[in-house]
């Protein structure tokens, strides 16, 4: 059986909100024609309660859709334990088949498949919730044994409190599905298979990759990313040492240009790094990214290295937060002001009056 792994369509995304319905169709339409069975791994929908808008969207999109569609929900389809969620009304109107803690068998060509759902839940929650959910529902003998989750993992995260590769790895499943990362990932000598999201949402690194759903033989246990067609995404970091404004802003203009051309309809993320001249500020810097154009302003910003050395220093020093802040206070206004930003600090500590009275003079 040819089973299409794919998740996080996020439909309704505001951002993107026409690339979440023409990607996710694309892909569901194309795993229809390639596949005998579709499981959708989580965040369906990019919200709890979808606008009507979005679920007429999504309706039109499924109904067309003759072949089986099986999903669990993501973390942001979750609602509290008696609650409805959207996915259960989609499975009422017959148009996806919705598990949670759950199973469900398959039986097509003399081949039998069980099917596991585990919706996504806390993290704190989710090694438990997978002891309790493998255990009532445990893998079948003869049957090609599947289980579908939408959590994070350690090692892709570096959550504490998130499921870890060891935690599955014993399991006897022949394939684990997750869905919540949006970067394909493949794991466990292919066990266990990440397909990614079908839109971009994150404006992460990872995001520039394709979007895509994964097409998975189970007689030769083996999967093949297919790519969706959707706009490409550019991630670009640009450092500055000691740069003008003037210097800034051409070198971003040049490159949102030289991707343009290469790609009209690109989403573009400018992340701009290092230091501008002293005495520029960042606020400084007004630049326009325009429609999927998002300019991310990191400049004169310090890593975390030379903050923890700041503050190492200044404890043996033995300088107060209070003369820290001052410090800094009076180094961030010199020359812009013409009064004492201390003084100034001081006489409002007292009170408001005192210090509207110090201006006054």
């Amino acid at each position: 059986m040819k089973i299409a792994i794919m998740g996080d369509t996020h439909l309704g995304y505001a951002r993107f909100e026409e690339d979440s319905y023409i990607q996710a169709e694309w892909a569901i339409k194309d795993a229809e024609d390639k596949a005998d069975l579709i499981i959708i791994a989580g965040d369906v929908f990019d919200t709890k309660i979808p606008r009507m808008e979005t679920l007429q969207r999504a309706l039109n999109i499924f109904k067309k859709i003759k072949k089986r569609i099986i999903t669990i929900h993501g973390n942001h389809e979750r609602r509290s334990k008696d609650s409805v969620n959207i996915l259960q009304i989609l499975d009422t109107g017959g148009f996806v088949e919705y598990l949670h803690n759950q199973s469900l068998q398959i039986e097509e060509n003399g081949e039998k498949i069980n099917i596991i759902g585990l919706g996504s839940v806390p993290s704190f929650y989710s090694k438990t919730a997978l002891k309790v959910c493998t255990e009532k529902n445990g893998p079948k003998k003869g049957y090609f044994n599947i289980l579908v989750l939408h959590q994070n993992f350690n090692e892709l995260s570096m959550g504490e409190e998130d499921l870890s590769f060891e935690d599955i790895q014993e399991l006897n499943f022949d394939l684990i599905i997750n869905g919540h990362i949006h970067k394909h990932h493949n794991s466990l000598n292919g066990k266990l298979i990440i397909p990614g999201s079908t839109v971009v949402t994150q404006l992460k690194k990872e995001e520039t990759e394709a979007r895509g759903y994964v097409l998975y033989d189970t007689e030769k246990k083996e999967g093949r990313f297919i790519p969706v067609k959707s706009r490409d995404f550019y991630l670009e970091e640009l450092e500055f040492e000691n740069a003008g404004i003037l210097e800034v802003r051409k070198a971003v203009e040049e490159k949102i240009e030289e991707i343009k051309k290469r790609s009209p309809e690109s989403i573009i993320k400018i992340r701009l790094k290092g230091k501008i001249m002293d005495g520029l500020s960042p606020s400084d810097l007004v630049l326009r990214g325009g429609k999927n154009i998002f300019i991310d302003n990191k400049l004169n910003i310090k890593n975390l290295r030379q903050r923890l050395d700041e503050i190492k220093a200044g404890r043996k020093s033995e300088v107060s937060v209070r003369d820290y802040a001052m410090k800094k206070l009076k180094e961030k206004t010199e020359n812009k002001i013409d009064f004492d930003p201390v003084e100034f600090f001081e006489k409002l500590s007292e009170s408001p009056d005192k210090a509207i009275k110090y201006l006054e003079e």
